[in-house]
């Protein structure tokens, strides 16, 4: 399963108490076919660096509706075939200056609907 799992979609429902996926959880998916990432309705606050680390050909990252608050500066780190990166939603306050280095294929980015105050352009250094 590891080595052919492309997509994966977990949508937490209201009433789905019993369903909890947080960061450290990502942390120990062995899933390096994964392509597609999806999560909805969680608490990842904060996305701790090199959450993702493991899935090295992850093409999109959406995660809405997580309250994440925070994303530290290396959490999408050598994600270097990340296309599409969904954020929206999710209570995002503040970003690293860096945290979009190191994705060079990244062509859609999504913050809509977080608190985000602020953004300076060194956060998007990385980007094209």
């Amino acid at each position: 399963l590891e080595n052919k799992l492309v997509k994966l979609n977990i949508c937490k429902e209201e009433e789905d108490n019993d369903l909890i996926v947080n960061c450290g959880d990502i942390k120990k998916w062995n899933i390096t076919s994964l392509e597609i990432l999806a999560l909805k309705g969680f608490n990842f606050s904060p996305i701790e660096s090199n959450t993702f680390e493991n899935m090295p050909n992850l093409k999109q990252i959406k995660i809405s509706y997580c309250m994440i608050s925070s994303i530290k500066r290396d959490s999408f780190y050598n994600l270097l075939k990340l296309e599409s990166l969904d954020l929206s939603c999710s209570g995002i306050e503040n970003l690293d200056s860096s945290i979009f280095n190191n994705l060079p294929h990244l062509k859609k980015l999504n913050l809509w609907g977080n608190f985000l105050e602020t953004l300076i352009p060194c956060q998007f250094s990385g980007l094209k």
